[in-house]
């Protein structure tokens, strides 16, 4: 965990942003096999929104959700110590930084990344902001793992359909997936 106090974000949502968390292994795993085993995956990206300090990004490439090339594997985060963090975790366990992009969320441009996305968000930010977020994505498909899914309601809104939905004893535990195809 990363409290808000102690990073150090030059983005104007910050506030607006949540503090860091770690996603538990097993949630990730098991989101992971359920998109590979129901989902058509080629042409997606892998992108982690929020990625902290690369865990997941680093789970789906060990597993090769969308094979090997390190294009399909992308971490965003606004604080450049985690993003730090997540490059030379990334140069230990693969040899090569990954992508992983200091970045605020609102200001990248989809398009020019792909028209597929797996999206992961671990609860990374308040309502307003996932809207605007998932608003930018007017053509693309997207399939989207969720933890700590608090604003689930925002997916209804714009459209998604809910493939799948975990309760559990922890935010850690509790995931949604959505899907705009």
């Amino acid at each position: 965990m990363v409290p808000k106090e102690s990073m150090r974000v030059k983005s104007s949502n910050f506030e607006k942003g949540q503090m860091y968390m770690v996603s538990w292994t097993s949630t990730v795993t098991n989101s992971l096999k359920y998109v590979k085993r129901n989902y058509e995956l080629n042409d997606f990206k892998f992108v982690d929104i929020g990625c902290g300090k690369g865990k997941v990004v680093f789970l789906a490439r060990k597993k090769a959700i969308l094979g090997t090339n390190i294009d399909n594997y992308i971490g965003f985060d606004y604080d450049e110590e985690l993003i730090s963090t997540a490059k030379k975790n990334s140069k230990v366990m693969f040899g090569d930084e990954s992508l992983f992009k200091v970045q605020d969320i609102l200001k990248v441009d989809f398009e020019l990344l792909g028209n597929h996305f797996l999206l992961f968000l671990y609860n990374p930010f308040d309502s307003e902001i996932l809207e605007k977020f998932l608003a930018n994505f007017r053509k693309q498909k997207l399939i989207v793992i969720y933890v700590n899914p608090v604003h689930g309601f925002v997916f209804e809104k714009l459209g998604f359909s809910r493939a799948k939905s975990v309760k559990g004893w922890h935010p850690n535990v509790e995931s949604e997936i959505f899907y705009k195809l």
